[in-house]
């Protein structure tokens, strides 16, 4: 079973619990008019392989959960992407992840999950990817900017109390540990020049500059009670 939307179709968004639980659709092809996943639209359904509209702006939380994903890609021509949010593909099959991220303003650090993802991939030039070799629900995400910036989204959430950030690393986003329940102590590399955002009410307990360290600025840096 699967829905084919008309090239000329005018709706935008495909709103919440659309397809929820339905797991007879098999595929969906999508107008280029479509600007919204929303929430769970697609959750536990038989989606094995995606293209996502062109035009597409948010993707809602659990939008594709617990689906069969393998491939998920773009249309040609994608851009403006903003927003992906918690868990919206959360789904073990997941190897391949292509859609635009030049644009992206908000990725939630639990967003993509996946025990076999292999490549993450932006298809406009500038991209989110992981550490190789680190498999499973363990993954690094990074957002890179430019050819020389590297920005920490997200820290993989079985690292133990020590996490020492890769070197490479050009800033953290505040919001990469606030997943984390319990307290750690960051180790940052030589290469970081920025923080942006708080860290208040996250378990950071420690900071360690690496030897040679740059100048680090910060943007609304606040810190919980460091010991």
């Amino acid at each position: 079973t699967g829905v084919v939307f008309s090239p000329d179709s005018t709706i935008d968004s495909i709103p919440l619990n659309t397809f929820f639980n339905d797991r007879n659709l098999k595929f969906i092809e999508f107008s280029d008019s479509i600007t919204s996943i929303g929430m769970t639209a697609f959750q536990y359904t038989g989606l094995t392989d995606l293209v996502l509209p062109k035009n597409l702006r948010e993707i809602g939380g659990s939008a594709f959960s617990g689906t069969n994903l393998n491939t998920v890609k773009t249309a040609n021509g994608a851009s403006g992407l903003s927003s992906i949010s918690y868990g919206a593909f959360s789904c073990d099959t997941l190897k391949v992840l292509e859609i635009p991220m030049r644009d992206l303003t908000y990725l939630d650090p639990r967003a993509i999950q996946s025990i076999s993802i292999e490549t993450i991939q932006s298809t406009n030039g500038y991209g989110i990817f992981t550490v190789p070799n680190d498999p499973g629900r363990t993954n690094w995400i990074f957002k890179s900017e430019s050819e020389s910036s590297l920005d920490l989204v997200s820290i993989p959430l079985n690292q133990g109390a020590e996490i020492q950030v890769p070197e490479g690393v050009t800033s953290i986003s505040a919001q990469a540990g606030l997943l984390r329940s319990n307290e750690y102590v960051l180790s940052l590399p030589a290469s970081l020049e920025r923080i942006d955002g708080s860290f208040a009410g996250s378990k950071l307990v420690g900071i360690v500059f690496a030897e040679g360290s740059k100048t680090v600025s910060y943007t609304h840096l606040t810190l919980p009670t460091i010991r």
